[in-house]
């Protein structure tokens, strides 16, 4: 049970004092435990006349009355001049409030509203005590006092004079009494709209959102409200929100985990409607589960977890609708993060109210935020219109959309987190929770209106007329503030307070004004100083300006009061420690592992842009104050701080080679700016000059203008010793990039003593062995690789080791003990996570120089990239702790756009990724890649392949004519069955992809395709593999694909066509050769995989032509699937020397197998 409290307030304070004064035996504090314990049963006050019983040792209470003379009349017209002499204290009592300074006023005045000696109480109790002021008398001053802390005007009541029915009621006074709390049905008027307004669809604006940008308010905001409210007595509401505000501030706003974008393509908003009440209805669709989330009145805590899985990096591919939500749920969030949250009470319906939580307006940084998202948002449709009357559809602004779908997602926040337990006021449920407000016996509207007022401090600048502080530097070099007001529509001028007192233009507005500069002189004292001064000003001295900028400015703000600085103060600087970079000698700096070595660092101190030196800040300091102009700033110097910075001069500078750099591309540390030497800047630029370097000799390959550009880039990165993460778009040739520097490297010598190791994922060694044999037969290769498996010899001079990250995982140890001359890692994204063990063997390698190659959006995950760049140039980013605090979080949950800029300043060096989109690269690309994806059979392929040439050779040696055709063709079909899967071949419902190589090598390119949100194509000639490959699609990825098939209706195809054209979740259709290789246009596919071959030009390409051709805007890369060692890749090598053989017609197909020789067949069916 809380303990009774007396003189809590101002004047409850004064009350005690002044009795205390006069009794002079000192026997009042007596009474302090009988007020307590409620010895006092019956308390009565009568104009002055005091009566009460209280008890005390004996059965019968004691009666004590206490009469207090009252004022005379000429005493009540001293009062009432000394108030009218002071606009401010006036509207002060019009409110119903009692200023302070009244009584410094009266004081002056020789008006005493309190006794000045004991007599004049006139105090009498029917107690034996003979002392004038008994313990029972004691105790009813104390509970007097208690009555004065909950309504101050009781100290005009003891006096017999109601000053409230005395004051001059004025218009504005009467306009004042009446509470406005905002409707419901008033706003939706004010917003409804005929049309929806459709929400920017240009994705590439989303850049421009910064999250970053709110500061911690919460504690500043529970600090504006009263410290006791008296629409509930229980409870101490500001203690209660002063916890839910910590608790909200702490939690962490959560990693968004929706790999690939899954729900970013598969979420659609099926509804979103707004009833007369402001509460949001929607509804979500899942358009892969078919599940749907309902959000009944909003509150449905369901769909913010959907929300929230999405990646910003995904909101491209959303939807509008759900783009919008998931922005305004990311807002919500980040609001309560930094808890710049208010709560405000509603009118939803006659005798109905609730209490909804909705940003901080009037921060200037939370406006801008919330401004922001107002052309994102998608206009809700007002659910509450006649059908029956058959009214047209009506919509809902943007900014009213916005500010319901913020109320409902904060308002789903706080109910989750806010301490509901030992409540069970319904008024305070209705302040944390989604319960209504119903007028009844227990609630009626002055306690509503008593909620109302307790909350709407923070609406103070709602109407037209802005409270203004002004402060402004004086010639004695102190800070004169003044009062003054501006209209909101004019951002300029100031009117005078002085002058919004006195003339009869301003009249109108008067008490607006006063009623705001009154509730902000509960905050700041001098408000009340200023507006009791004859000039409506106050002149600081240092410290109490700079009370203002660091205190009570934050606190101004947030209740939206205007305050116009000096230019000089806007940004109150304060001396930093800043460093001076330059190189220790004349040596040029050649290598990124010098930097350490050859640089000098000196400290200096930064005061904002500007450095100065120790003897400058010396000569601020002789000027003896804590605030001191330089140049065109103010400087705050406080002694902690700069004995903090002088501690830390005295220690000698030293930046590791990474924060060297980081320092030096940024030209900043830690945000503080650095002097950088000339000499030594022209050395950087040198480091990081692009010089064209001659491609080698031997490359059978013409490199692409964008392509030099990168091979350019690995080798400079190469000659400086810094590692590299090439991460171009998948089709733009990385391989041959990295291919083009490992032949320069041998050209060079450098691959004479130390060999390069390319580390790739299983299904591409073969790949890479082809594709260095095409473009640099010179270089000669290893396959790390099989149960024999064995690194070469240093005699057996091998330029490039072939393995697999499975392998460098198991035979870690035999790796590492070898020095490389450089490791490239192809598909880097197989080392994304740091804690797997096959990351930790890629660390474990030494190797002059490392090269990440990935076709993934470094957006996707920035703790992924980390891993990625530290495994190429270890430490560069420093430790996975300090990343996610610096980078990965302020980027991917707050949208910090300064942490961005300075993320991409310092991986320029490192990282390069081109598009194929980009305008530079699409000029040198042509409009059609082709890439041979070289697979391997799996053991049990192997196995089924050679039984099945076995059994079938055997029976075409032995035939002859038609029956020898059939069974080629029989042969051949087999063959490409167990190439594509074994369960093709076996007729078998039961498979999985391990089975098949061609699956294993699929799904990886699919799964770079979906971070890429792109779409593609694949081709089968057989129904019976496409819906193979379209259930184990869906079991691998958790996407179904579409599958075009001769099977399906007109109508089916048609809706298929258009489904996967304009739908991103549908980005995969199988179709079987036959039925989708002609007199289709599916131009939202960019790729094409043919994963069983005809071995016909003329048929491939006019698959193709699905998507390569007319209204298609991107470049197409095509995929042609060939198993290795088997028959497809001795037909397909027949068919690229024979040209005749280019020439067939559709029509001819695969007959012209069965016209050889058993030897030539024999030969090409032949495994190896």
């Amino acid at each position: 049970m809380t303990r009774l409290q007396f003189g809590n307030t101002w004047w409850g304070e004064k009350w005690l004092d002044a009795l205390i004064a006069t009794d002079y035996s000192n026997r009042l504090p007596r009474g302090k435990r009988y007020a307590r314990n409620g010895s006092v049963k019956h308390l009565e006050v009568v104009q002055g006349h005091i009566a009460a019983k209280v008890r005390g040792s004996r059965p019968k209470p004691y009666q004590v009355t206490i009469t207090i003379p009252p004022l005379t009349k000429k005493q009540q017209q001293s009062v009432l001049d000394v108030i009218n002499a002071y606009p401010f204290i006036l509207s002060q009592l019009q409110q119903k409030k009692l200023p302070e300074e009244l009584y410094q006023q009266f004081t002056q005045n020789n008006i005493h509203l309190f006794p000045q000696k004991w007599s004049e109480l006139h105090a009498a109790c029917s107690c034996p005590d003979w002392a004038e002021c008994c313990k029972h008398i004691a105790a009813v001053i104390y509970l007097i006092a208690n009555r004065i802390d909950t309504d101050p005007f009781h100290v005009f009541s003891l006096r017999g004079f109601d000053i409230i029915s005395a004051l001059p009621k004025s218009d504005e006074q009467e306009r004042i009494d009446n509470i406005h709390i905002p409707r419901a049905d008033t706003m939706i008027s004010r917003a409804i709209r005929k049309r929806q307004k459709k929400p920017v669809q240009d994705t590439a604006l989303l850049s421009e959102l910064d999250f970053s940008c709110v500061p911690d308010l919460g504690k500043s905001i529970v600090g504006v409200l009263p410290e006791t409210q008296l629409f509930c007595k229980e409870v101490n509401v500001k203690s209660m929100l002063h916890s839910l505000y910590a608790t909200l501030m702490k939690i962490r706003i959560s990693d968004p985990v929706d790999d690939n974008g899954y729900l970013a393509d598969a979420l659609r908003l099926e509804t979103l409607s707004i009833g007369a009440d402001l509460c949001i209805r929607m509804i979500l669709h899942n358009t892969d589960s078919g599940d749907s989330l309902l959000g009944e009145d909003g509150y449905d805590k369901e769909i913010m977890p959907y929300l929230r899985r999405i990646d910003f990096a995904d909101l491209q591919y959303c939807e509008p609708g759900i783009r919008s939500l998931v922005l305004i749920e990311r807002c919500a969030s980040t609001l309560c993060h930094h808890g710049a949250i208010i709560p405000e009470v509603l009118e939803c319906a006659p005798d109905r109210y609730r209490i909804r939580w909705l940003p901080l307006m009037a921060h200037p940084a939370v406006r801008t935020l919330v401004t922001s998202l107002v052309p994102w948002t998608t206009c809700a449709e007002y659910a509450e219109r006649d059908v029956r009357k058959e009214e047209s559809q009506q919509y809902c602004s943007q900014e009213l959309t916005l500010q319901a779908l913020l109320s409902c997602f904060i308002g789903l926040n706080v109910d989750e987190y806010a301490d509901k337990r030992d409540i069970d006021d319904p008024v305070l449920y209705a302040l944390i929770g989604f319960d209504e407000i119903r007028l009844s016996d227990t609630i009626d509207r002055n306690t509503v209106e008593l909620i109302w007022l307790y909350f709407s401090r923070f609406s103070l600048q709602r109407e037209s007329n802005i409270a203004t502080l002004v402060l402004t530097e004086n010639t004695s070099k102190d800070f004169d503030l003044s009062l003054g007001m501006r209209r909101k529509q004019d951002d300029t001028q100031v009117v005078a307070m002085q002058k919004l007192l006195t003339q009869k233009h301003y009249s109108s507005c008067r008490q607006d004004v006063l009623h705001i500069f009154g509730l902000l002189s509960e905050h700041y004292p001098l408000i009340s100083t200023a507006l009791m001064s004859p000039d409506v000003r106050v002149r600081l001295s240092e410290n109490q300006c700079i009370d203002l900028l660091q205190h009570t400015l934050p606190v101004l703000t947030i209740l939206g009061i205007d305050i116009q600085l000096p230019k000089a103060l806007h940004h109150l600087v304060r001396p930093q420690v800043s460093l001076s970079m330059k190189k220790k000698s004349n040596n040029t700096i050649a290598s990124y592992l010098q930097l350490q070595e050859l640089l000098q660092f000196d400290w200096r101190i930064a005061l904002g842009d500007a450095v100065i030196t120790k003897q400058e800040l010396d000569i601020l300091l002789q000027e003896g104050r804590k605030l001191v102009k330089y140049k065109d700033q103010f400087v705050l110097l406080e002694p902690e701080d700069i004995h903090r910075l002088l501690e830390q001069m005295r220690t000698s500078p030293v930046l590791p080679a990474a924060r060297a750099l980081h320092t030096l591309l940024s030209g900043q540390l830690e945000g503080v700016p650095v002097q950088i030497d000339n000499d030594l800047l022209k050395d950087m630029q040198q480091l990081f000059a692009d010089t064209p370097i001659t491609v080698p000799d031997g490359l059978r390959a013409t490199l692409r203008p964008y392509q030099e550009r990168g091979y350019n880039w690995l080798y400079r990165n190469l000659r400086i010793n810094f590692g590299s993460v090439l991460a171009d778009d998948m089709g733009l040739g990385k391989t041959v990039q990295v291919i083009a520097l490992l032949l320069k490297m041998k050209e060079e010598k450098l691959l004479t003593y130390d060999t390069a190791l390319v580390v790739a994922p299983t299904t591409l060694i073969t790949n890479w062995h082809k594709e260095i044999a095409k473009f640099a037969p010179d270089l000669r290769t290893h396959i790390y690789h099989g149960t024999d498996r064995e690194l070469p010899k240093t005699h057996e001079q091998i330029d490039v080791v072939l393995t697999s990250y499975g392998l460098l995982r198991r035979d870690r140890d035999t790796f590492a003990e070898r020095t490389w001359t450089v490791v490239v890692f192809d598909e880097a994204q197989n080392v994304k996570n740091r804690a797997t063990a096959q990351s930790k063997a890629v660390k474990s390698l030494t190797s002059r120089l490392k090269i990440a190659l990935t076709g993934t959006p470094v957006e996707n995950s920035l703790m992924e990239y980390w891993n990625i760049v530290d495994t190429v140039q270890p430490g560069y980013l420093g430790d996975a702790k300090y990343f996610k605090l610096n980078f990965a979080s302020p980027i991917e949950k707050e949208r910090n756009t300064q942490a961005l800029d300075t993320f991409h300043t310092i991986t320029r060096p490192l990282m390069m990724r081109r598009m194929k989109t980009d305008r530079s690269i699409i000029a040198d690309l042509p409009e059609k890649v082709e890439n041979d994806a070289y697979t391997t059979l799996t053991k049990e392929q192997t196995a089924l392949y050679q039984s099945v040439v076995d059994e079938v050779m055997t029976q075409i040696e032995e035939s002859d004519g038609i029956e020898r055709k059939g069974l080629v063709f029989k042969l051949i079909t087999a063959l490409k069955q167990i190439c594509n899967h074994p369960a093709h071949y076996k007729k078998s419902s039961s498979f999985n992809a391990k089975e098949s190589g061609k699956m294993q090598y699929l799904l990886p390119l699919i799964e770079t395709l979906r971070e890429n949100h792109e779409k593609a194509l694949i081709f089968t000639q057989y129904t019976e593999m496409g819906k193979i490959l379209q259930q184990l699609l869906h079991r691998e990825t958790g996407r179904e694909p579409l599958f075009f098939h001769g099977g399906i209706s007109r109508k089916q195809r048609d809706s298929m066509i258009d489904t996967f054209q304009q739908d991103h979740f549908h980005d995969l259709m199988i179709l079987s050769l036959k039925a989708g290789g002609v007199g289709l246009n599916l131009t939202a596919a960019n790729q094409v995989f043919h994963y069983d071959l005809w071995w016909n030009p003329a048929v491939e390409a006019q698959a193709t032509d699905r998507v390569y051709r007319i209204g298609q805007t991107k470049n197409v890369l095509v995929h042609r699937f060939v198993t290795q060692g088997t028959f497809e890749e001795k037909i397909d090598a027949m068919i690229k020397r024979k040209k005749d053989l280019a020439n067939l017609t559709v029509a001819t197909g695969e007959k012209w197998l069965g016209e050889l020789s058993n030897e030539e067949l024999k030969d090409i069916v032949t495994l190896g």
